[in-house]
């Protein structure tokens, strides 16, 4: 590898970048997946981009493996939140088959709580 000019360094998959530069994207989406950890590249303007293309499309819930991002959709949405929806998320048990949504994260504790034993608990933050 050639010696990098001098200047600020970003340290990136264990190589020096020159300049702040960012590494080139691995294959992989750019933007508007279901859960983030799918990205190319995970970067702050990979993210929003990401989670901009699924607000326009009314898809307000992203997944980052097992934390949940929700973008306030400044309007109702009930079509989210009906009994069958409810079910549907506890028939998969937490798991990661079905869209990113709040159900998912409660069926997942629902699901380990029984399957443990043991005491669950859902972080909420938010500004």
């Amino acid at each position: 590898m050639p010696p990098l000019p001098p200047g600020p360094r970003r340290r990136a998959a264990g190589h020096e970048l020159p300049g702040g530069a960012l590494p080139p994207a691995a294959a992989g989406p750019t933007e508007g997946v279901d859960d983030l950890t799918k990205l190319g590249f995970l970067h702050e303007p990979a993210v929003l981009s990401s989670l901009g293309v699924r607000y326009a499309r009314g898809d307000i819930y992203t997944r980052t493996s097992g934390i949940l991002v929700a973008c306030n959709p400044w309007r109702s949405l009930p079509e989210l939140y009906t009994d069958a929806k409810i079910d549907e998320y506890h028939a998969a048990k937490g798991g990661m088959a079905l869209p990113p949504h709040i159900f998912e994260a409660a069926a997942g504790a629902f699901a380990a709580m029984a399957a443990d034993d043991a005491d669950q608990s859902i972080l909420v933050s938010g500004e």
